[in-house]
Formats: structure tokens, sequence, C-alpha cells
């Protein structure tokens, strides 16, 4: 079984990390039991962070977050503490993942999460649809943007014990845990001597 995407940061442009972040925050506003697509949906159309991107986008964004808001009111909310990381949006990032090589990135950015998105087969293709944002639509206007400026705060070795301690972790939850939880906003800073220019870089570890 290969890693989780939501557990491998570097793979992931600063700006589409802080939007997985941010989506989990909102699965845990609605006190749901997964962390799916519409949590990233929500995000990207009501996030003032991501409001130059999406008013690109020929679609009504007020209908389109009417629709979703009506979608997620009809999961089933729970009261567990536990939150894990739904099938769809592991697909959807494999997916993103896959843009991104065929764009020739080096990051996992908005962008491509959008496209994977405009294809999901959960809400993101249907919702789209509805509204006239036909995944051919949607990739055109996605690549005629300009190529965002893609900066990672801290560069890491990633062959410090403490990634390895990290890595382990992760593989576990795989080994024996079939769902994924997440702990996105637990964080662990912990302080790595591989800094640049002699300082102490914080790099945040997600025990998986």
């Amino acid at each position: 079984m290969s890693l989780s995407l939501t557990s491998t940061p570097d793979r992931f442009s600063d700006d589409a990390w802080n939007l997985l972040l941010s989506g989990e925050q909102e699965a845990r506003r609605w006190k749901h039991e997964y962390f799916d697509v519409e949590h990233l949906l929500q995000v990207l159309f009501n996030n003032e962070n991501y409001r130059d991107l999406v008013q690109a986008l020929p679609v009504n964004d007020l209908e389109l977050l009417d629709k979703l808001e009506e979608f997620l009111a009809n999961i089933q909310s729970c009261n567990s503490l536990e939150l894990f990381i739904g099938e769809d949006l592991e697909i959807l990032l494999d997916k993103a993942d896959t843009f991104r090589g065929s764009w020739g990135s080096r990051f996992i950015e908005i962008s491509h999460i959008l496209i994977a998105i405009g294809r999901d087969k959960r809400i993101g293709s249907e919702l789209f649809n509805e509204l006239g944002l036909t995944s051919e639509i949607l990739e055109g206007e996605l690549k005629s943007l300009p190529k965002p400026i893609v900066q990672r705060t801290t560069n890491i070795n990633p062959l410090t014990s403490t990634l390895l301690f990290y890595s382990f972790f992760s593989q576990l939850s795989f080994v024996f845990n079939e769902r994924t939880p997440v702990f996105f906003l637990r964080w662990f800073y912990i302080l790595l001597p591989c800094a640049v220019d002699e300082e102490v870089a914080a790099y945040t570890v997600r025990f998986v």
C-alpha cells in the first residue's frame, strides 16, 4: 500500500498544504467523521485567501456554495474527536499529483487540486457540471492563468533522524489501520539542526 499524500507535506506547495489544513478545520467544524473533497471545496470558495483564484473561474460561486452547504448538511455528524481521511480525498490527491507531473511542476499546487476536483466522482464533477464548469473548461481556464511562484518555507534534509521517526509512525498507521486518522492540528514542532545560515528551522511533524 502506498503512503498517503496527506502524510508527505514536502510534495505540496505551501498554499496547497495550507488548503488541506484549512479543509481539516472545516471537517471538524461540521463534526464530520471524514475529511473529504467537500471540505476542500468549501474552503476554496468561501475563504478570502483563494478569492482571486476562484473568481477567475466562470462559475457562480454563491450558487455553488448553496449546493455545497446542502451536501455538507446531509452528512451525519459525530461526537468523536478522531477524524479520518476520506477515500475520495485520497483518490483526488493522487490525481492532483498526476496532473503535477504532466504539467512539469515540482510541487502539487492548488490548480492541480482544482482540476482533480473537476473530475471527482464524489461531488466535484457533478457540482461543477451543474453550474456549466466542465472539466475541459476548468482545465483551460487554469492553464491560462499566470503560473504561481511556488516557494517552500524551509529546506529540510530528508535523511534526518526526526523525519525517519515520523515516517516510521506513518507507515504503522497503514499496516494496522485501513483508515488514516488525521492529526493535522496536533502539531509537534521539532527543532532540526539543519537550517540554512546556522538558524534553527521548525518542521511540522504530524503523526498520521
